[in-house]
């Protein structure tokens, strides 16, 4: 009996190691991470969830249905309140293996520098390549309604993310983003853009030009089978939020897809 036990154990991980057995596959939803934020997203991101559910996804919230990311296609994170436990973290690399998408958004208008440092860390301990700086990007030329903290750019690069946008982005409060690893930039900021330290007040002249390039606004990075799509400003891809004669909408159809 003891043969016939060990011999159906070395069978069972044999077709374990063969994926004989492979994990189901993640479900076509999207999980809105929102039971660590300040933010009540529910009913914030109304065009957003009809992207979602137009492309065939179900829309769940982590408050309701606990953060297992590794179940669903995409993870939706803005902002978040508190850092992310070993074993979130987990689940997150797990559904990057699978083939899964992150969302990483950064919210400044509401969360201030808080909300940077917990997703900083999160984008370090899954190896993106994108620094959520405590710095803000404003720009006195492309701006909506006379205000430099309301950036527009159509500084655009060639990637499925920008794919056919044809008017212009606003990002309201963006941060800006830091490159490195395979990280790429799929847009940046106009010519006359600057960096403004989070820390320094309104009225400072504390600003800096980064060198040689233009502030980054959207990053994209492949791990794996899995891609991480970073955010400078949540409320870009939700025309809700926005006026009209800006390609939010289009850009979340792109992320969606890629």
């Amino acid at each position: 009996m003891k043969r016939i036990a060990l011999f159906s154990l070395l069978v069972i991980l044999v077709l374990v190691m063969s994926s004989c057995f492979p994990l189901p596959e993640l479900i076509r939803a999207v999980l809105i991470h929102d039971a660590n934020s300040v933010l009540t997203l529910e009913g914030l991101l109304t065009i957003a969830e009809a992207e979602f559910m137009a492309k065939g996804y179900e829309v769940i919230y982590s408050s309701e249905e606990g953060f297992n990311p590794d179940l669903y296609m995409i993870t939706l994170i803005i902002s978040p309140e508190t850092a992310f436990t070993p074993s979130e973290i987990a689940k997150i690399q797990n559904q990057l293996k699978r083939g899964g998408k992150i969302i990483l958004a950064s919210f400044l208008y509401y969360t201030g520098a808080f909300g940077n440092l917990m997703l900083d860390a999160l984008a370090s301990a899954l190896g993106v390549g994108v620094s959520f700086p405590l710095e803000k990007v404003t720009d006195n030329t492309n701006k909506y309604g006379g205000d430099k903290n309301l950036v527009t750019t159509s500084k655009f690069t060639a990637h499925p993310i920008t794919s056919s946008l044809t008017k212009p982005l606003l990002f309201p409060y963006p941060t800006n983003l830091i490159l490195s690893g395979n990280a790429v930039a799929v847009v940046r900021a106009e010519d006359e853009a600057v960096v403004v330290p989070l820390i320094a007040s309104e009225d400072s002249d504390e600003t800096y030009k980064m060198a040689g390039t233009n502030p980054c606004l959207i990053a994209a990075t492949s791990i794996g089978p899995g891609k991480v799509v970073s955010l400078s400003a949540a409320v870009v891809v939700d025309v809700f939020l926005l006026p009209t004669g800006f390609d939010g909408q289009k850009l979340l159809r792109n992320i969606i897809d890629w």
